[in-house]
């Protein structure tokens, strides 16, 4: 875990600075083992939060010329050292390598480093502010500007929270949450609170903010060389390899994440072939009957790792909805609430340094998400519709015209799909899979697939070997015909790991190399279940063994109460909802006529973070209790 937060302002003396800092640190305080520190130097401070032992690095130092705050990990610690000509014996101190690059090569040095990090440097003389951050955007940094006023945060709260922070809803991050369950660009669910955009150079003085870009995305071109299939293959494993061992590096008690998937089977595989890591224990979370549970104990058993079913409670989200949204601010929705405390609980429970993640393997592997519906499309605007309608998870267009504030969906209503579209004709190539990958990267996997991240590291370290530069820079640089249904990375599984590309898959419920036979018989098994689904109304056939929560029962029963609640804000649904539409769509759920949970769990999380971040906005009154 690792953390900061800081700020400058003309106006505030030492004393009233380091009181600001340490308010903004206590905000973000979800342990009482976190250490803080600060730093004050006339208009600005800096503070940063950490665990006592920490693969990551979150510290604040001063010297005669800066106050340097650094939060994450960087990788290849030696070529850094090699960059200011400093030598990197074991036991180096990070830190005095990265202070010494900007002494040497000023804050635009600490740009494009091989990891997940935020660097901050204030520039006494100059007083003058630096931010840089990773390439991807994945660790967050939140700010706000007013005038002469800078402040910044590893989550927003630390600014909202602050009095003299004026709280208004952004519409357009309100009508991103509704439709897609998440934020897209650099939007928050406050107007005036940004996250800063990936592989940005900050630079705050005298009030005004520049942000320059380092860095962008780049993919492989027709007419650009290629290796052979085998060739590719081959460099997949060993690229995924050397990344996975530089995660690892003197980690000595692993949490393992399994589930039937690729990306999570890949780095057991690589794990037990590297044979680094003294303890390993798997873990599964899900009813016992889903396919991520069954397939994920049987990768672990496979490849002799102890392994552990977290069973998904069904009250998760009466239990941890409103903690849960303190954490994630409304940038996850309440269907995820009950990870946190769930994982945390096991994870101490075996003394647990680190947890290793598969976030980002599948979208860089070719996964469906952004190819699937574009086989046979070839020209933009019908990709661009095609790519939008993919991403929408709940609210669309048409019903966002029935259920929303008929104001506020006038404000709004073309502002998603303009997101996308712009998205789109900003990537950095012309071929339709790559585009279409490129919208995925930018928008989901940066604004939602990465606060996996954030919400593993409120209470242990985190590792994400598929965001290791050199592997990213590969596998984008594949050619798409051999990315497509992800055929290479299956073909890597296949030949350099047997073992587990045998275990089912949760995408077809089959092995990854299944036999003629096996694919015959589930073809048969599927047309008759969804056959006896059909004659009998539902209630017997296909079960979803694709569903590990049922969260839709779970807010049909046991956070029933707890969801009607949340929803008798009528002050809160008449802003921003159609009031009548809104109750006859949650009474059609809780009838069981609509199957659609997202419809009233999105709506969940904006009431529920609204009750904690805007109490006293759209407190209920008397009458409406």
């Amino acid at each position: 875990m690792s953390l900061i937060a800081g700020a400058v302002d003309f106006s505030k003396h030492d004393e009233e600075m380091i009181a600001r800092i340490n308010k903004m640190l206590g905000f973000m305080m979800h342990e009482n083992y976190y250490i803080a520190d600060n730093k004050v130097a006339g208009s600005c401070g800096i503070g940063s939060l950490a665990f006592g032992r920490s693969v990551s690095l979150s510290k604040v130092i001063e010297n005669d010329h800066f106050i340097f705050a650094f939060s994450g990990k960087v990788y290849e610690i030696e070529k850094l050292a090699k960059k200011v000509s400093m030598d990197a014996v074991e036991g180096t101190d990070l830190l005095s390598i990265l202070l010494e690059i900007c002494e040497r090569t000023g804050p635009e040095g600490l740009a494009g480093m091989n990891g997940i990090y935020l660097a901050a440097v204030w520039e006494k003389k100059a007083k003058t502010l630096h931010i840089v951050n990773d390439r991807y955007g994945f660790k967050k940094l939140y700010y706000w500007h007013e005038g002469n006023k800078f402040v910044f945060s590893s989550e927003y709260k630390a600014i909202s929270f602050l009095p003299e922070f004026s709280r208004k809803i952004d519409e357009y991050a309100f009508i991103n949450l509704m439709t897609f369950g998440y934020v897209l660009e650099d939007r928050t669910l406050f107007e005036q609170i940004k996250v800063l955009p990936p592989a940005s150079v900050v630079t705050f003085r005298e009030g005004k903010m520049t942000v320059r870009k380092y860095w962008n995305y780049s993919f492989h071109e027709n007419g650009d060389s290629r290796l052979s299939e085998d060739e590719y293959v081959d460099a997949f494993v060993d690229k995924i390899t050397s990344a996975v061992k530089k995660n690892v590096k003197g980690v000595e008690r692993l949490a393992l994440p399994i589930s039937g998937g690729l990306d999570s089977r890949t780095i057991a595989a690589v794990l037990k072939k590297i044979n680094t890591v003294p303890y390993i224990k798997a873990y599964s979370h899900g009813n016992t009957k889903c396919f991520d549970v069954r397939y994920g104990k049987e990768i672990a058993k496979t490849l002799g790792f102890p392994h552990a079913t977290d069973v998904i409670s069904a009250d998760f989200v009466k239990s941890n909805a409103t903690a849960f949204q303190y954490i994630v601010e409304g940038m996850v929705a309440c269907d995820w609430a009950w990870e946190i405390d769930l994982q945390k609980n096991a994870f101490h429970k075996d003394n647990i340094d680190c947890v290793i993640s598969g976030f980002f393997g599948d979208v860089l592997c070719g996964s469906d998400m952004t190819w699937n519906r574009l086989h046979d499309v070839s020209d933009d605007e019908t990709a661009i519709l095609k790519i939008y309608k993919r991403h929408v998870d709940s609210f669309n267009d048409y019903d966002a015209a029935i259920y929303f504030n008929r104001k506020v969906y006038n404000r709004v209503k073309d502002y998603n799909y303009e997101t996308f579209r712009k998205t789109y004709y900003d990537a950095p190539t012309t071929n339709i899979y790559n585009r279409a990958r490129y919208v995925n990267l930018l928008q989901f996997q940066r604004r939602f697939g990465s606060t996996m991240l954030d919400r593993y590291e409120i209470f242990t370290e985190v590792l994400s070997p598929f965001t290791d530069y050199e592997f990213v820079d590969f596998i984008l640089h594949v050619p798409v015909d051999l990315q497509l249904r992800q055929s290479l990375y299956k073909s890597m599984l296949i030949r350099h790991f047997p073992e587990v590309a045998k275990v089912g898959y949760t995408g077809t419920g089959m092995p990854i190399n299944p036999s003629k036979l096996q694919a015959a018989l589930r073809w048969r098994a599927e047309k008759y279940a969804n056959l006896l689904k059909t004659i009998s109304l539902g209630a017997y056939g296909k079960h979803d063994y694709s569903d590990y929560r049922n969260t839709a029962e779970a807010l049909r029963t046991k956070s029933r109460s707890f969801m009607l609640k949340a929803f008798a804000n009528n002050k809160l649904k008449n802003a921003f909802f159609d009031a009548n539409k809104f109750d006859e769509l949650t009474d059609e759920f809780l009838s069981s006529k609509s199957t659609l949970y997202e419809k009233v769990c999105y709506p969940l999380t904006f009431f529920v973070w609204a009750s904690i971040f805007l109490p006293d906005d759209y407190a209920h009154s008397r009458e409406e209790e």
